[in-house]
């Protein structure tokens, strides 16, 4: 059991907060959507409408079909990036793993994408 310990230790220690979004050094066409241990959304930069930060915990991204609510700490940091089209991912992480000494560091914690209101859904063909 120290074992498995040891190792979850270890893995939580090469995570870095960085992981929980990339930044190119030019802009980007899509930003990648990743929910921990679950769904990935590709949305096209062409698309985005707005965003909207609330306090530095919560940051809203308009597109015309989905709202993407991301929560965490210190979110007010992506926002240059984010206005320059210049984020290619983003994904939460349990806060577990928060990388040691990275207070100062933007983290995600939760991710939620919702369908807009009157969009349409694409749905898969029944059998």
């Amino acid at each position: 059991m120290s074992t498995l310990r040891e190792e979850l230790a270890e893995r939580r220690a090469t995570q870095t907060a960085e992981a929980a979004f990339v930044v190119a050094s030019a802009p980007v066409a899509t930003l990648v959507v990743s929910i921990w241990e679950g769904d990935t959304w590709v949305l096209p930069w062409a698309q985005f409408a707005n965003a909207k930060l609330g306090g530095s915990t919560r940051l809203e991204l308009s597109f015309p079909n989905h709202v993407v609510v991301i929560q965490g700490r210190k979110l007010r940091a992506l926002l240059p990036d984010l206005a320059a089209f210049r984020v290619s991912s983003v994904r939460d992480f349990p806060p577990d793993y928060r990388p040691p000494g990275e207070a100062g560091q933007p983290f995600i914690t939760r991710i939620e994408v919702r369908p807009r209101s009157g969009a349409a859904e694409i749905r898969e063909p029944s059998q």
